[in-house]
C-alpha cells in the first residue's frame, strides 16, 4: 500500500506502493532503511520533483526522515502520522505494546484468509472502530498487495528502523500526528519524534486508531491540521 505521500507546488499529489507491495518490486533480499529511502528518491527524481512535502504514515515516517536527512534541500516540509523514531525490535516495550513475534504470528497464520481469526485480529489492531466494511476492505487490500512471507519479512524490518541519530538534523518545518491510543505505535514514539525534531508541532488525535478513519471527529482535525500546514509552506 502507499505509505509516502508527497506534493509538489502544483498540489500534485504522487502516491507509490513501498517495496515488497503492489505493482513495486517483490525483492526484500538485503533492503533495510537506506534501500526505501532510495525507492522515495527514485519515485522523486521519475516525476521530476526538485522540492517537495512527504506526508508519511506509520513504518514510511523514519524512510521519510532519513530521506529529510540526506537531501534538506529536496523537502520543504513532513508531515508525519502514526510513526515511530525505534521499530519494537529495538525500544523497550510499552504498555499496550504489541511485540513482533505475535504480529508475525497473526501475518503468517492468517495472511490471505480474508475471513481467518488471525487476519481479522490484526486489522483490528490497525482500526478497532473500523465498520466491518472498512475492515473488510483492509484485508481484501492487504491479501491482494503482498504475500503472506513478503508481509512478514516487511513486518521484520520495519520493526528494525532506527532513526534517532538523525532527528537532530531535520530542518524541514514539521508537522507530527499521533493517536493517544495507538496499538501498532505507541503515542510516547511521536511524542519523541516532536520533541527531537526542531521546531516541531505535535498533535495528539484523541483515538484508538493506527489507521485513520473519516467518521471520527479526530479526522476533521487531522485535515484541518495537515491542509493549514501545507497552506504555511506556499511561497
Amino acid at each position: 500500500r502507499p505509505l509516502i505521500e508527497s506534493l509538489d507546488c502544483k498540489n500534485t499529489l504522487y502516491r507509490y506502493d513501498q517495496r515488497g507491495t503492489g505493482l513495486s518490486s517483490r525483492d526484500l533480499e538485503g533492503a533495510d532503511i537506506d534501500a526505501f529511502a532510495d525507492d522515495l528518491e527514485a519515485v522523486a527524481d521519475a516525476n521530476n520533483l526538485d522540492r517537495f512535502p512527504i506526508f508519511a504514515a506509520s513504518q514510511a515516517v523514519p524512510v521519510a526522515l532519513r530521506f529529510a536527512q540526506r537531501y534538506p534541500e529536496r523537502v520543504n516540509g513532513l508531515v508525519l502520522y502514526g510513526g515511530y523514531v525505534k521499530g519494537r525490535v529495538l525500544r523497550e516495550a510499552a504498555p499496550g505494546d504489541i511485540d513482533e513475534e505475535t504480529v508475525l504470528g497473526l501475518i503468517r497464520a492468517g495472511w490471505g484468509k480474508a475471513e481467518s481469526p488471525y487476519i481479522n485480529a490484526f486489522t483490528t489492531l490497525f482500526m478497532p472502530d473500523a465498520t466491518p466494511a472498512q475492515l473488510a476492505s483492509f484485508v481484501k487490500m492487504h491479501t491482494e498487495t503482498i504475500s503472506p512471507e513478503n508481509a512478514a519479512r516487511l513486518r521484520q524490518i520495519i520493526d528494525r528502523f532506527d532513526v534517532s541519530d538523525v532527528l537532530t538534523s531535520i530542518r524541514p518545518p514539521t508537522l507530527v500526528i499521533h493517536a493517544v491510543a495507538d496499538a501498532m505505535q505507541p503515542v510516547e514514539q511521536g511524542r519523541i519524534l516532536a520533541s527531537e525534531i526542531e521546531g516541531a508541532r505535535y498533535v495528539p488525535l484523541e483515538s484508538r486508531n493506527h489507521v485513520p478513519l473519516p467518521q471520527e471527529e479526530t479526522w476533521t482535525t487531522m485535515m484541518n491540521e495537515v491542509q493549514l500546514f501545507l497552506d504555511s509552506l506556499q511561497p
